[in-house]
């Protein structure tokens, strides 16, 4: 079958039902909802891709907004045939909503899932065997849903992975960092800060010298490594020497060799901070860091050349790296994560871009997007060198 014609069912596909995917989009705009409380969107997403005839599970691996939908042609065989999977993510950010697009995630997976579930399920002449999987992700900003998938084993059946973020540029081979979270308290002696200052010990001091020490270490950290940090709680009264403080802080990295060596540097910071003002420490890590992502060049490669087809051609990536969850599932099954532009050149995680997120001017974009994934997957689906090259590369490294 020609590829041509793959592209005319895909494109048919997705103009069929681009106001429906455009009202999914709209609607979890309207309605965000943040980390592990998605229930509006999970309700949206599962009863639209019920109708579409996919079999759907709700509450999938125990996660209550996570959910699996999947359809499969009628000679498929597991462990035979190949099963690929398209993320959504649906979650927003506490008070800016979906400034990361995440909405936009959902309408790409869902348009890309329902156009090669069209495909497979056509006339025998287009038939081959195999199996789509929209898989439903929650939690991707802090709370990685993901890595709860990974944990309770809902990769091991699957064979590719791809999923697609809006961005102020097109990249194809996406960099994300590693991140290491950790929430750094002081405890030190409250007394009254004009009467007896002296018999205090002040964990507000023991934080601001740990945040100052990070921020001279700067200098000798590398280009790629990252380290941010809020002060969340440092007293309650000016005239109250406080003894408690709580400070949050993120270190990013290329890969996780340099992540130790970071993490080593910013403890030493909090140690002597505590040792120098005279207070107690307790530091907590979060116990879901997320991994560099491994993105594979092969499934990439493959991605810009439908892309380059659809007169999307790629640049340098501009070096704006974030992190996501999505690194973890790279380390378990081969995946791709391309970022679209959508319009507009606003950076992820502000009011502008939430704005955008949105405008339905850009669903243009994430049709064409949906578009190229759709046929990257169908690709992978009748192309066997081109699975068992991608499986190389990914058992490689």
């Amino acid at each position: 079958m020609e590829a041509s014609l793959f592209a005319q069912m895909i494109s048919e596909s997705l103009a069929k039902n681009k106001e429906e995917f455009n009202n999914l989009s709209q609607l979890i705009w309207a309605h965000p909802e943040t980390q592990y409380d998605e229930h509006f969107a999970h309700a949206l997403l599962t009863d639209f891709l019920s109708k579409e005839g996919f079999v759907v599970e709700k509450a999938y691996a125990g996660v209550p907004t996570a959910f699996r939908a999947e359809i499969a042609t009628s000679d498929y065989v597991v462990g035979s045939h190949p099963v690929i999977a398209i993320l959504c993510e649906y979650d927003a950010l506490p008070e800016i909503g979906h400034a990361c697009g995440h909405n936009l995630i959902a309408e790409v997976g869902i348009a890309a899932g329902c156009a090669v579930r069209d495909v497979l399920l056509s006339n025998s002449q287009t038939k081959f065997p195999g199996k789509v999987v929209v898989l439903g992700c929650p939690a991707e900003e802090g709370g990685g849903g993901k890595i709860d998938l990974i944990n309770f084993g809902c990769f091991r059946d699957i064979d590719f992975v791809m999923m697609a973020h809006p961005f102020p540029h097109d990249v194809l081979h996406c960099i994300t960092l590693g991140i290491e979270r950790c929430t750094v308290e002081f405890f030190g002696r409250a007394t009254h800060a004009s009467c007896q200052p002296w018999e205090g010990v002040n964990a507000l001091d023991a934080a601001i010298s740990a945040y100052n020490a990070v921020s001279l270490s700067r200098q000798q950290m590398k280009p790629d490594w990252r380290a941010h940090a809020i002060i969340a709680k440092g007293g309650t009264v000016p005239n109250v020497i406080p003894d408690h403080s709580e400070s949050q802080y993120y270190m990013r990295c290329q890969n996780m060799e340099d992540m130790a060596i970071l993490k080593s540097k910013l403890i030493q910071c909090f140690e002597c901070a505590a040792e120098a003002t005279g207070c107690r420490m307790v530091l907590s890590w979060d116990p879901k860091p997320y991994l560099p992502l491994r993105s594979n060049r092969t499934m990439a490669s493959t991605f810009g050349d439908f892309a380059q087809a659809e007169n999307l051609v790629y640049g340098p990536d501009p070096g704006l790296h974030g992190s996501s969850d999505i690194g973890n599932v790279s380390m378990v099954v081969p995946t791709i994560h391309p970022r679209f532009f959508v319009g507009e050149s606003h950076l992820i995680h502000t009011r502008e871009f939430q704005k955008l997120a949105g405008s339905s001017k850009t669903q243009p974009y994430c049709l064409r997007m949906a578009k190229i994934m759709a046929l990257t997957a169908v690709e992978l689906f009748i192309n066997k060198s081109l699975r068992e090259k991608v499986t190389r590369e990914f058992d490689g490294c």
